[in-house]
């Protein structure tokens, strides 16, 4: 991928978070030009509420793509993600007519977030996305219903547990409080240690690029090695085998990332040849 990697640690991170509570699917194929949506969700209407997922949990009670921006988007980019969203529209619309279903109103139909760490007024006003501050907390935009869109602008979002999930995605020092949350939470909470290991994988795909962007290296530094080794000892266990498997397990997970061998060796301490050979199992 030439692309940061912004909308892979999305993934990476939603999938957890999402996955008990409805069908999350990556990398959604749509019609036309074959065009490919990041991440798509239909929520599971018999599964429980989870106490922890905050305003994630709000705005995915109905069908729902996330589209996240590393910086802010443009009314460029905001028009393109919205023209998949109607394509989208248009392959339900062509189901049901082929299934001789009922055809979904609109809003039924699935809901475009986009996710911006900022949103400036000019680009609030050309979209009509004002803030609804008896339903929805600061930095929460929507459009007019009919768009089925809404902006998640990160930096304004109070920081507070309910928006954790979503400040992830922020940059700079309003990232890094973001992460060092996360590390707070008690090491039994659910979404912890997934969301660390996406954390440690984002890292690694920096790692392997032979140059990054400023605000790539911005991102690289509150990762740091020191950083990482601080979590990876509050998650050990003490045991050789547990620390064997999860040298294996991110392994695999870079091994699928592409990252090349002599950096996973130099980040697992697994051999070049030990990796060759789970490259193999894999493919």
């Amino acid at each position: 991928m030439t692309r940061f990697p912004h909308d892979q640690f999305a993934k990476h991170c939603f999938e957890p978070l999402l996955s008990s509570i409805g069908q999350f699917t990556p990398s959604l194929k749509v019609n036309a030009e074959v065009r490919e949506i990041d991440i798509y969700f239909e929520p599971t209407p018999s599964a429980l509420p989870p106490a922890d997922l905050g305003l994630l949990y709000r705005c995915v009670s109905r069908a729902t793509v996330f589209e996240p921006f590393r910086n802010a988007a443009s009314p460029h980019e905001i028009r393109a993600w919205a023209s998949k969203l109607y394509e989208l529209h248009n392959d339900i619309l062509r189901e049901a007519k082929r299934s001789k279903q009922p055809t979904p109103a609109n809003n039924q139909r699935p809901f475009l977030w986009i996710i911006t760490p900022t949103l400036s007024e000019a680009v609030q006003d050309e979209f009509g996305a004002c803030q609804q501050l008896e339903d929805w907390p600061p930095g929460v935009f929507l459009t007019a219903s009919g768009w089925r869109t809404g902006f998640i602008v990160v930096h304004k979002l109070p920081e507070t547990p309910d928006t954790l999930w979503f400040r992830l995605f922020g940059t700079g020092n309003f990232q890094a409080r973001a992460f060092a949350e996360l590390t707070q939470l008690p090491t039994s909470h659910p979404y912890r240690a997934p969301l660390m290991e996406s954390l440690a994988n984002l890292r690694v795909i920096l790692e392997s690029r032979p140059s990054r962007t400023t605000n790539e290296q911005e991102l690289f530094m509150q990762l740091s090695p020191l950083y990482l080794e601080k979590i990876a000892a509050a998650e050990q266990v003490g045991e050789q085998r547990g620390e064997q498997e999860a040298q294996v397990k991110i392994a695999l997970k870079m091994i699928g990332e592409q990252v090349p061998l002599e950096t996973i060796a130099r980040l697992t301490e697994l051999s070049i040849e030990q990796i060759k050979e789970l490259q193999s199992q894999q493919g």
